[in-house]
């Protein structure tokens, strides 16, 4: 199943732990707590050597949501 949201961000909070070092950076995003309307999610990004680069704590309101693969 994949899910495909179309957030308006109402709270955005971003944090650097280390200058980043490498050509790629790789996000990955964990949801927090959802509702029909509102959605919570962090987000973590890491360099190719699977650096822990910096992470971001998101707050936003749901416009639009796709859920392919689901019968």
């Amino acid at each position: 199943m994949i899910r495909i949201l179309e957030i308006l961000i109402e709270e955005l909070y971003f944090g650097v732990l280390k200058e980043g070092n490498g050509k790629t950076l790789i996000a990955v995003a964990k949801e927090v707590s959802s509702s029909h309307k509102i959605a919570n999610y962090n987000v973590e990004v890491f360099n190719e050597h699977k650096d822990h680069i910096a992470q971001l704590s998101i707050t936003g309101y749901k416009k639009n949501e796709t859920i392919l693969g689901e019968q």
